[in-house]
């Protein structure tokens, strides 16, 4: 999986953005120097005399009309006047150019953004998982049937629920689960589903939609534990999506209220905290700040099914429409670190798309587009800062990003 995301993802203010920009910007450029929080020289470009609301103002009688009293301009005013009118100018364009690169990342229009808004904006309690992921998953693949994929799902359910005696237990609806999906059975037309080796991490998007995984009978972490979760909940067990590096598995809640973990990409076994921490090491403050290991809500689930949607979009090269996608997901997950880390990836696209491989090195980049690339600087420092602070840790670190900033992934 590609690197950081952002967090929080601060959102701020065009307004704000440039004046921290432009702050940064006149400490970081020749000419521009601060002394104890004041300015004591400008560059030549900029130079002018101070502010002249700050100046004495010709006295007016009250009444007296504004030609009689005013001075006529001299040639000191009117180059004063220039002087500023070049300044306001300056700083309106850079704060067209910030204005114009927002909007670009936060308007970009996406219905699939409305569509996955109104599904996290329902009742926790009406919410279909399996219907959220085959929506998100129709708009990766048109052809993918949301109904008949649906009716399918009742009907497996339906069949295990014939092989199960009257009032069984959670434990053996839990093992008929198990053995329908996973051993070959009539039920499953003596293919079972089993573990994509050919592609295990699913880096090919089609292998994380659900109904390639019905057919084919090969899975991965993604398409999993989420078919199990399907049919479970058709069934009334309590389990749920839960989360560690790289990697989605179930949660099953018993009737006594105890909590277990079980590994679906190996037949759905009971899996110790122990054994998925040495598979997939995480920090004891990924674990206080839940980030890993413990049962989603249901809205926190479909932020997680979205992942694969960002995927797609990062393959189809649309950084901007991949950082907006992740922004919005923040809102409704804000610690999710898979779409802090997709955010991160977006924005260090856009950020090598609009300077790197645009120019050679820093002094080429064009003074009215500084700005631009110190905010992006900072946001991409403030999402590693974000998805580090909750525990999350790189598993490769590389500096070669360009311009000397660090490019940070996690694969």
């Amino acid at each position: 999986m590609s690197a950081e995301g952002a967090a929080t993802c601060v959102h701020v203010s065009d307004a704000q953005v440039l004046a921290l920009a432009m702050d940064k910007f006149s400490r970081a450029c020749p000419g521009m120097h601060t002394n104890h929080g004041r300015k004591t020289q400008r560059s030549s470009a900029l130079q002018g005399p101070r502010n002249p609301a700050t100046r004495p103002r010709p006295r007016r009688v009250r009444g007296e009309a504004e030609h009689a009293s005013s001075p006529s301009p001299t040639p000191q005013w009117l180059a004063l006047a220039m002087r500023l009118t070049r300044w306001a100018s300056a700083i309106f364009f850079l704060a067209l150019v910030s204005m114009a690169h927002a909007q670009r990342l936060s308007q970009p229009s996406d219905e699939n953004r409305q569509i996955i808004q109104k599904m996290l904006e329902a009742p926790e309690a009406d919410i279909d998982l399996s219907r959220a992921k085959l929506v998100i998953d129709r708009m990766m693949d048109p052809s993918v049937d949301v109904d008949a994929t649906l009716e399918r799902l009742d009907e497996m359910a339906r069949g295990i629920r014939k092989t199960l005696p009257t009032g069984a237990s959670k434990r053996l609806i839990l093992d008929a689960l198990r053995f329908h999906i996973y051993q070959p059975n009539e039920w499953n037309e003596r293919r079972p589903f089993q573990y994509d080796l050919e592609d295990p991490l699913g880096r090919a998007i089609k292998n994380k939609l659900l109904s390639n995984y019905l057919r084919s009978r090969k899975g991965n972490c993604v398409s999993m534990p989420l078919l199990f979760i399907f049919l479970g909940h058709r069934l009334g067990l309590d389990v749920s999506l839960a989360a560690a590096p790289n990697h989605l598995f179930v949660q099953w809640r018993d009737s006594d209220g105890k909590l277990y973990n079980l590994e679906t990409t190996s037949g759905a076994g009971f899996t110790r905290e122990a054994w998925l921490r040495q598979q997939s090491p995480m920090t004891d403050i990924a674990l206080k700040s839940e980030i890993y290991l413990r049962p989603m809500p249901k809205k926190e689930a479909i932020v997680a099914m979205a992942e694969t949607l960002m995927a797609f979009y990062e393959k189809q090269d649309q950084p901007y429409r991949h950082a907006a996608m992740a922004q919005f997901l923040l809102k409704y997950s804000p610690n999710d670190i898979c779409a802090l880390l997709n955010l991160f990836a977006a924005k260090q696209e856009i950020r090598k798309r609009e300077f790197i491989r645009k120019y050679p090195g820093p002094s080429d980049i064009p003074m009215s587009e500084r700005p631009r690339l110190l905010m992006l600087d900072d946001q991409l420092k403030s999402i590693y800062d974000r998805a580090y602070g909750l525990g999350w840790r790189p598993l490769e670190i590389s500096a070669k990003n360009g311009y000397g900033a660090n490019a940070k992934f996690q694969n």
